[in-house]
């Protein structure tokens, strides 16, 4: 992830071309101040994006928004620990509570660790959090030791990411090898 943005509402003065019609007009007025801009002001023009934060810590990287919270996924490495044909990889995850100014320290979620389907590799996935269950769910690209990259999917029974290790879901991985082709 190259940075955040975060959406600023940018309205063009009234006589200009891309000036909204009437009822674009009306339509946003209704909106509370300070409303989020929709689809539409960006499509026609009316709103952008501005960069507030830069964050590159390591490949794989993603932010999950949840509330006021942001986590920040990202890949791990562990040095010197060969399997199958590559460094052992992780995924750890970083909490922030000020919209990304700060992070807490990484917690590692996903740890290559013998007898689960990534024990050289659980890396460059995605996060979702289900909040009707309370639980986070991850698919991501593991790796096992005799191989061949496919697709897993770990979850976590908690509302904060950084308090526990994800767990395989019982039928992981769930995208085998090749799976994904035929489809595309």
């Amino acid at each position: 992830m190259r940075g955040c943005a975060t959406p600023r509402r940018v309205i063009a003065p009234p006589g200009t071309a891309s000036t909204p019609t009437a009822a674009a007009t009306v339509a946003r007025r209704t909106r509370p101040p300070g409303a989020p801009a929709t689809l539409a002001d960006y499509w026609h023009g009316r709103a952008s994006w501005e960069l507030l934060r830069s964050y590159e810590p390591k490949a794989g990287n993603h932010i999950s928004i949840v509330g006021e919270v942001w986590y920040l996924f990202s890949r791990t490495v562990h040095p010197g620990e060969i399997c199958n044909g590559t460094e052992r990889l992780g995924t750890e995850v970083r909490a922030s509570y000020d919209h990304g100014v700060s992070w807490s320290a990484p917690v590692e979620i996903l740890v290559p660790r013998d007898g689960t389907p990534w024990a050289c590799a659980a890396t460059d996935g995605d996060a979702i959090f289900d909040a009707a269950t309370g639980t986070w769910h991850y698919l991501f690209q593991c790796l096992a030791k005799s191989g061949p990259w496919q697709g897993c999917h770990a979850q976590l029974r908690a509302a904060d990411p950084t308090s526990g290790e994800f767990v395989a879901v019982l039928a992981s991985p769930v995208i085998p090898a090749g799976g994904l082709a035929p489809h595309l």
